[in-house]
């Protein structure tokens, strides 16, 4: 009960001096300083008494000690769930230890490595949209998790090297607007703010949201594509044209998947031409905007596709949503470069760049 006295004791001191400063929950050591940033709030005309001593309990002496709620101040009564969490947590210091807490004061302690704006990391990371299916990641996925349509898997598994960034940063004007970026890029842009205040080895998940955009043009992100498509089961099209798509020089049998909808071969070369077999087997087929189905007619191959509103849909790294369906066309929107989701992302710091390595100490401002 004496400490629980000497506790009520500093609180009216801290409500009487008009100190408008931060309290930190050192779970570590079973003590308070400055609040980390994850735990960080302020408390508003409160002052902390110059050699005030808070001294900490082992969690059985809290259990043995505490009154009755309502005999406390009401400082007291709000701070003390905060003290009894602190305590618990902590598993408690050794009998005797204390905390100083001054303001104006900032002796020595202890530091750890933590994550700041401008630093460069090693990470991993795996986001999932909130229906959990597995929406990127920067590691193989295991074949029994269920992906999402919007999933691509990096060519190279394994941690991704990020610059850790401020939100005022993010938001600068000479950088790609959100809905310019290809989905990873957007997704490495906020978790490098999610990593601020992260240190080697943790772990956390982190909720992420793209912006919309406002663009200067009504329809500016808005592709509109037809349900119905044809494609001859052989094209012919100019050399120069054929390496402007494929970024190669053309040989006889090189496959062709400028398309994945209808790919082929090249099945002639000429000075001028490449001719290109397309080869693709009648049914349904998985497209980029939904299920379809190829049929024969003719010299052609035809593609139905089932757009359907609301649905997800990813196209040259970017993607959107399709928000209008009618029979001949379908409009898919790429003004969120999240497509207007939320992803759950599990983010883990592998190692901080020793080059941009800063440190916070863990004492009271």
């Amino acid at each position: 009960m004496e400490k629980l006295k000497r506790l009520s004791e500093t609180i009216k001191m801290l409500m009487e001096g008009k100190f408008n400063g931060y309290i930190k929950i050192n779970f570590s050591q079973g003590s308070l300083g400055r609040i980390e940033k994850s735990e960080e709030f302020e408390l508003t005309h409160v002052v902390v008494a110059d050699k005030a001593l808070i001294q900490v309990c082992r969690e059985k002496d809290i259990q043995q000690e505490l009154p009755d709620k309502n005999d406390m101040p009401i400082m007291l009564q709000w701070l003390l769930p905060i003290f009894v969490s602190v305590w618990t947590i902590a598993g408690c210091a050794a009998t005797g230890t204390h905390q100083m807490l001054q303001a104006d004061h900032a002796p020595a302690a202890a530091t750890e490595r933590l994550i700041q704006p401008g630093d460069t990391a090693s990470i991993r990371y795996l986001c999932r949209l909130p229906s959990g299916d597995v929406a990127a990641a920067t590691d193989h996925v295991a074949d029994n998790l269920p992906k999402s349509n919007i999933y691509v898997q990096r060519l190279e598994s394994g941690p991704l090297s990020l610059s850790a960034i401020s939100p005022a940063e993010a938001k600068r004007p000479e950088l790609t607007p959100f809905s310019e970026r290809s989905f990873e890029d957007e997704i490495q842009n906020q978790l490098g703010q999610a990593i601020v205040g992260m240190k080697e080895g943790e772990r956390r998940t982190a909720e992420i949201k793209s912006e919309d955009a406002v663009p200067s043009v009504p329809e500016k992100y808005l592709a509109r594509l037809n349900r119905v498509r044809t494609q001859p089961k052989v094209v012919v099209m100019q050399k120069h044209t054929y390496e402007y798509l494929t970024n190669q020089t053309p040989e006889i049998g090189q496959a062709y998947t400028y398309d994945t909808d209808f790919p082929g071969k090249v099945e002639s070369i000429s000075d001028k031409d490449v001719t290109i077999k397309i080869f693709v087997t009648p049914g349904t087929k998985e497209t980029l905007f939904g299920p379809g189905r190829i049929r024969e007619e003719g010299d052609n191959y035809i593609l139905d596709i089932d757009a359907r509103k609301g649905a997800l849909v990813r196209a040259t790294g970017m993607v959107g949503r399709i928000s209008y369906v009618d029979d001949k066309s379908f409009t898919v929107d790429f003004g969120n470069a999240f497509g207007g989701e939320t992803l759950l992302c599990d983010v883990t710091v592998e190692k901080i760049a020793d080059a941009n390595l800063r440190t916070s100490e863990t004492t009271t401002r």
